[in-house]
């Protein structure tokens, strides 16, 4: 009996060894296929330029690894009517040699997913079975021709904003979601984060390139403007004095100073984009705004426009100026033929209203309006203006205690330039 007992106690040890080494195997090899996948992932996702396919050789390796059906990629997309939705980006599926793009899911509101919604939106991952989730978001998945009874998805994070999610799927109910399998596609989440920050971040460069060179095609021109002016009057009448009677020498002579005037502003508008804000000098006192208006008019020999009204400010008359003359500059360049000036108190501030019956801003644009370089002119053959002036205007008006806005009222394209009427 005892030899018997020895005997089966052997036995059951040799078993729980064998059982052991063969989870530790299984483990193992869990462990590398994991692997495996991630280190695919990794290298499709940072070196295929093709967004596609670099989704499609990670999703492939990871459904495989994970033995999931299913595997996809959505990304968040706001829509006109509806709100946020989660439109498909990309998917894989496992049981089927070729896979089209399932109607039910190409773009669905996260409003018929509240469940999904509440988890993913804070940053965390949702695995779930279907009988776990709530009505409205049950008839939507029963309403899918292929099968889903369980289901992980991981939120894709860009730069701390919650962008899209990568899932994976399987159609039996039994299936359970490993912390190692969470690990991994969490890693992955965060790879397509990366890649997608990436990709904003080479088109913002691409743009960038683009500015630069309009910006510079701009500055030239704007320069060269008045400096053939200046250049060629300057010189006629050094060179050929006699030529010239009196009164014609006076008017050329107010010419140039015209255009010294334009090339002094160029340049002051170009020094106060360079410095940050802390350089740039403001001497407010109580300035009494119509005058200044009336003094910027007549510069730009814009004599058709009369302001309406009178107000005194507490702000530095000289970026008063600047500001005035940016946003008629700006309303000559690109508004309607009618300007109209307003100038009134308000409260606290004092409203100053440049008022032109033109197009108006795109309104893909008006966001980006006071940005710097957004520029009228699209053809850096043809530069128009080298578009700092809004966004200079602001940033001073900001620095004096005001603001500067943009409206459209009926017809009527407004800047609204508010300045404090006290220190």
């Amino acid at each position: 009996m005892t030899a018997a007992a020895e005997m089966l106690g052997a036995f059951w040890e040799r078993q729980e060894s064998l059982k052991a080494a063969k989870a530790m195997i299984a483990t193992t090899e869990t462990a590398l296929r994991h692997q495996r996948a991630l280190v695919t992932s990794s290298r499709a996702l940072l070196a295929l330029p093709d967004e596609q396919e670099a989704l499609h050789v990670a999703l492939s390796a990871l459904t495989e690894a994970t033995e999931a059906d299913y595997g996809f990629v959505e990304r968040n997309e706001e829509v006109d009517g509806v709100g946020l939705c989660s439109r498909t980006v990309h998917e894989v599926d496992r049981t089927k040699s070729a896979l089209e793009v399932d109607p039910v899911w190409e773009l669905v509101p996260w409003s018929k997913m509240p469940d999904s919604y509440s988890m993913l939106s804070m940053g965390l991952p949702f695995a779930f079975h279907l009988d776990d989730l709530g009505p409205i978001e049950r008839r939507l998945y029963e309403s899918d021709p292929y099968p889903t009874a369980s289901e992980i998805d991981i939120p894709i994070l860009v730069d701390g904003s919650w962008e899209g999610l990568v899932g994976f799927s399987h159609e039996s109910a039994t299936r359970e979601w490993t912390e190692q399998e969470k690990e991994l596609l969490t890693t992955v989440a965060d790879m397509i984060g990366a890649h997608w920050a990436r990709q904003r971040t080479q088109e913002k460069l691409a743009e960038l390139l683009v500015a630069k060179d309009t910006f510079l095609a701009s500055v030239s021109h704007e320069l060269r403007t008045p400096l053939t002016a200046i250049v060629g009057l300057s010189s006629e009448l050094h060179d050929f004095p006699d030529r010239f009677e009196p009164e014609m020498a006076r008017e050329l002579i107010a010419v140039i100073a015209r255009q010294s005037s334009d090339l002094s502003n160029i340049i002051e508008d170009l020094l106060v984009a360079a410095r940050v804000d802390k350089e740039i000098h403001t001497s407010p006192s109580h300035v009494d705004v119509g005058l200044e208006v009336a003094r910027v008019i007549e510069a730009l020999g814009m004599g058709a426009v009369e302001p309406v009204g009178t107000a005194v400010a507490w702000a530095d008359p000289v970026r008063v100026r600047q500001i005035m003359r940016n946003l008629l500059t700006n309303t000559k360049r690109h508004g309607g033929p009618n300007v109209e000036m307003e100038i009134s108190s308000l409260q606290d501030r004092v409203v100053v209203r440049v008022i032109d019956d033109g197009d108006g801003v795109d309104e893909s644009r008006v966001d980006a309006l006071f940005e710097p370089y957004q520029i009228g002119q699209q053809e850096p053959s043809q530069p128009d203006s080298i578009g700092l002036g809004l966004a200079i205007s602001a940033r001073l008006a900001m620095l004096m205690g005001g603001d500067l806005r943009y409206s459209r009222e009926g017809d009527h394209t407004v800047f609204a330039l508010a300045l404090p009427r006290q220190p």
